[in-house]
């Protein structure tokens, strides 16, 4: 047995000795990648299978699991978009029931009536936070009533309404809105009737809520409100006018977006635009009439409408002939006496006629036919 083991000993020392440089090089590093690979397989294989606990979580449901899984020391996995998280296969039953005892995961953080009563009133409580609390507890109940609709991943409902004057009346002067955000599945289309609905369910929802007040956009940015037209002015609106005021909306929406995109960061924020224009067109015509002034020194102004000059001017000496009539042409004839002054025999006349216009002011004016009458605009914060 030793002499075999010196023998291949031996044979080993000659095969290395007659391998060069390079051959020596990729066979060590040959040998190094195989040891490495084994080792991984083998630590692949020893390493928990891991089973997915829940799926298609939101934030809030998915940090609260997170923290639970940390206390019980379970090793975990999360997905890199966050809504899967992963334990070992044989504790994803425990897991789940423990979780669940928890109230976990919550159904997107949104609070629903039975979630505020069955959880009780405390004694004491104000009436501000009472109210806090069931418009809280009525944006949840709409945000799983709209989450239940096709294709929609996960809804957001946001309401503002006016708290009630210091005399129990409720302040006429400011309505209330509302705001749905909704996220859709992939590939998903959210259509004209589906954003109807969504409008009236909310509406109907919130004392003195108008459908128009109630905006629904998506985390893409589109606002479906805009497409429904509601109300009077929505109703006669021609194309041409819905794409001027959609237009409008849409500029000033992205030029805020963009601003509030610096600040906040890539969907941090959604911005809505309302707006409401006077599209009726008026011409108005305005004569002016301006009297002709004589000032005190006898002069007249105004617009000469004509003027006419007529003048009439003669020069000359006058002569009288003497002698018979008839008497031949060789009698002389006699100038006559200076004594009647010399130019007696020039004249003119001049007659200057002027007629005078009242000035005249002629104003046309046309207002433009999108005159902005009503603008409005709500920002939706990711306070996630």
């Amino acid at each position: 047995m030793q002499d075999f083991l010196r023998q291949m000993q031996a044979d080993l020392v000659r095969i290395w000795s007659a391998l060069t440089q390079v051959q020596r090089a990729l066979f060590v590093s040959v040998s190094l990648g195989s040891v490495i690979a084994i080792v991984l397989l083998v630590a692949w294989a020893q390493s928990p299978d891991f089973q997915p606990l829940f799926t298609n979580l939101d934030d809030t449901d998915a940090g609260a699991i997170i923290s639970e899984l940390q206390t019980a020391n379970v090793p975990y996995k999360l997905s890199p978009d966050g809504k899967r998280i992963s334990v070992p296969g044989p504790r994803v039953a425990e897991m789940r029931l423990e979780l669940a005892s928890k109230g976990l995961p919550s159904g997107g953080g949104q609070l629903g009536y039975a979630d505020l009563f069955d959880k009780g009133i405390p004694f004491g409580q104000t009436d501000a936070v009472q109210r806090m609390n069931m418009r809280r507890a009525l944006q949840g109940e709409l945000a799983r009533t709209i989450k239940s609709m096709r294709g929609v991943d996960t809804a957001r409902v946001t309401l503002a309404i006016p708290e009630p004057s210091l005399f129990g009346e409720e302040e006429l002067n400011s309505e209330p809105t509302a705001t749905v955000l909704l996220k859709l599945k992939p590939g998903a289309q959210f259509t004209r009737e589906q954003a109807t609905t969504v409008v009236h369910l909310v509406a109907k929802s919130v004392e003195r809520l108008k459908p128009g007040a109630v905006v629904v956009a998506d985390t893409g940015g589109k606002n479906y409100s805009q497409e429904l037209a509601l109300g009077d002015e929505g109703s006669a609106l021609s194309a041409a006018q819905q794409d001027i005021k959609r237009n409008f909306e849409m500029n000033l929406r992205r030029h805020i977006q963009g601003m509030l995109d610096r600040v906040l960061g890539v969907n941090g924020a959604v911005v809505q635009v309302q707006s409401e224009f006077d599209f009726n067109q008026l011409e108005t015509n305005q004569e002016i009439y301006r009297p002709v002034i004589t000032t005190p020194d006898g002069t007249r102004s105004g617009l000469i409408r004509s003027q006419r000059e007529h003048v009439e001017a003669y020069a000359g000496k006058s002569q009288f002939a003497s002698g018979i009539p008839g008497t031949p042409a060789n009698i002389p004839i006699y100038q006559a006496s200076d004594s009647l002054g010399a130019g007696a025999g020039d004249y003119r006349r001049s007659e200057l006629t002027r007629n005078y216009e009242m000035d005249k002011e002629v104003r046309r004016m046309i207002k433009p036919p999108a005159e902005l009458k009503r603008l409005s605009m709500s920002v939706a914060l990711n306070g996630d």
